[in-house]
């Protein structure tokens, strides 16, 4: 195999990510969104170190989506249009691992945006109470952990578990 350069090696690293940026919607909801929160955060004054950890789950975020995409293609690559329990699965994993960077971009950027709220807005948080940033994170815990109940006890009632023994797939 032809070693390449690092100039080389960095053009193709761009054009994976071009390629993700223009065909995936949610890549691009995923960048407006982060784009947003930063903008908001230089807004509302977050100081560089502040703005620096919101750049931490944001790019949580835009690694998670690019590896959902990579799984995504590689499972229609090996299967096609055929339905096959596993490739749901896999596509589900990895939907799920993005939805999991979000919560946590959600999370830390509600934690940094409370301290910093315009006056008004600043004196209905802090007229709910001191400890509301402290409450929010648990409560967008409770409600993930609700919804994941809630789909363990749709498997109970009829959904079609994956077998375990089918972990070949053929190509």
């Amino acid at each position: 195999m032809k070693s390449r350069s690092p100039i080389d090696s960095f053009k193709f690293a761009a054009e994976g990510i071009t390629h993700v940026v223009k065909t995936q919607k949610n890549m691009q909801r995923c960048i407006l969104v982060s784009i947003a929160i930063l903008l908001i955060g230089y807004a509302i004054q977050l100081t560089g170190v502040e703005l620096i950890l919101l750049c931490i789950p944001i790019t949580f975020l835009l690694l998670a989506e690019m590896f959902n995409t990579a799984a995504e293609i590689t499972m229609d690559l090996a299967h096609g249009k055929t339905f096959h329990p596993l490739v749901k699965l896999i596509k589900d994993i990895t939907a799920g691992a993005v939805l999991i960077a979000l919560i946590g971009l959600s999370i830390s950027a509600s934690i940094l945006f409370i301290d910093h709220m315009p006056a008004p807005l600043g004196r209905i948080i802090l007229a709910c109470g001191p400890y509301l940033k402290y409450a929010m994170p648990p409560a967008v815990i409770a409600i993930c952990l609700v919804t994941f109940a809630i789909s363990l006890k749709k498997n109970e009632n009829g959904v079609k578990e994956v077998p375990k023994n089918e972990f070949k797939i053929e190509v």
